[in-house]
């Protein structure tokens, strides 16, 4: 394992969004991240106080991401942060991942699952070690501006409350329009991304308090995972990928955790499931997405948020069912798949609703619209 250590003077100016080429493929993902910035080696709260940087610890986890893996890990390790370590995970891939991650990241802890672990387990299975202060969750896919984790950091620990921060993620096709701000979820009760298609320059430029962080590129704080993980899962190993780290930002809603917004830790992502693009994805990750909209649900959803919007959630299911019924039958089981877990999401339903220390109205305000409260 390779261990950075170091850090920034903290001191906020809001910076300009990088004048990166257009990206027409996932091969030719954005390399503007690749140099490396160096920075004065200290870390100043919010108190105006020095402190020794807290430890984040990057994982990465990677499944036949041959095409763009490169350029994630070479983002990574040109990071000014310097207290910085960095594992690498590979969910069994096919193609030649695993080699092109030994070659780029020579040195640093690299894991190879002899099966799919998926998201979840993927993730948890570094999450649930000691010694670091911070997790940061990355997809393969995603390229990191060399000041990324020093600005996302040091928004999460400006606040003891902060449980989770979400940087601004770029589109690697259009770096003038965002992919995700964090995550929220609508009235319907479908889970979205912050922000997407909105102009990069002019938007979400302040930062704010969110929902929750998107999966791509989350940081979630050693406090919060003690206080959330339960028998060693930080994400919900039931969902095994897709919804999970929407699950786990309404857990944390309901024990009071927050999660910032800051706009200037930048990165750019290849997003290859969005609604625009869910035809051509394989017939078990549409399953997974139908499936743990039930198993989230089932999971979070309080009879005061319910019952308010349960004109929106009706309207959708129905025009959901119908058009799996005939227009995309193949996804008809995740209905069943749904069901089979239910007992298992009912009875973490219980332990969640007993340990909350938020009321269900400050989580209902939380649900239905893009909200951000500026800070």
């Amino acid at each position: 394992m390779i261990h950075f250590s170091g850090a920034l003077a903290a001191g906020r100016s809001r910076k300009k969004i990088p004048a990166t080429p257009e990206i027409t493929s996932k091969r030719e993902l954005s390399r503007t991240a690749l140099t490396a910035v160096s920075r004065p080696g200290i870390f100043i709260t919010e108190m105006g106080n020095i402190a020794a940087r807290p430890r984040i610890l990057a994982h990465v986890l990677a499944r036949n991401d041959q095409e763009v893996v490169k350029d994630c890990l070479g983002s990574l390790l040109s990071q000014d942060y310097q207290n910085l370590l960095i594992v690498v995970s590979d969910n069994a891939s096919t193609d030649s991942t695993p080699e092109i991650i030994r070659e780029t990241a020579f040195g640093i802890e690299f894991i190879e699952n002899r099966e799919n672990f998926g998201y979840a387990k993927g993730h948890n299975q570094v999450a649930s070690r000691k010694g670091f202060d911070a997790f940061l969750a990355l997809n393969a896919d995603v390229v990191l501006e060399p000041d990324f984790v020093s600005r996302l950091a040091a928004r999460a620990f400006s606040d003891p409350a902060c449980g989770m921060a979400a940087g601004k993620l770029l589109e690697s096709g259009h770096t003038s329009r965002i992919d995700s701000a964090g995550v929220y979820i609508d009235r319907f009760r479908r889970n979205r991304e912050i922000g997407a298609g909105r102009n990069a320059y002019s938007s979400f430029t302040e930062p704010a308090e969110v929902f929750g962080a998107f999966g791509a590129a989350g940081l979630y704080k050693k406090s919060m995972i003690e206080d959330l993980s339960f028998q060693g899962e930080l994400f919900d190993t039931d969902f095994f990928a897709y919804r999970e780290e929407v699950d786990l930002a309404w857990r944390a809603r309901s024990r009071g955790w927050k999660c910032l917004f800051e706009p200037d830790a930048i990165g750019f992502h290849v997003h290859q499931y969005r609604p625009q693009t869910r035809a051509t994805r394989p017939v078990f990750e549409r399953r997974l997405q139908r499936r743990n909209r039930y198993l989230m649900l089932l999971k979070n959803e309080s009879p005061l948020c319910f019952a308010r919007d349960l004109p929106f959630i009706a309207a959708f299911e129905l025009g959901a069912f119908l058009h799996a019924l005939f227009l995309e039958p193949a996804i008809l089981p995740a209905y069943v798949d749904a069901m089979k877990l239910a007992p298992a999401m009912l009875a973490k339903r219980k332990l969640i609703r007993s340990f909350r220390t938020v009321r269900d109205t400050s989580i209902c305000e939380w649900l239905g619209k893009e909200r951000l409260i500026r800070s």
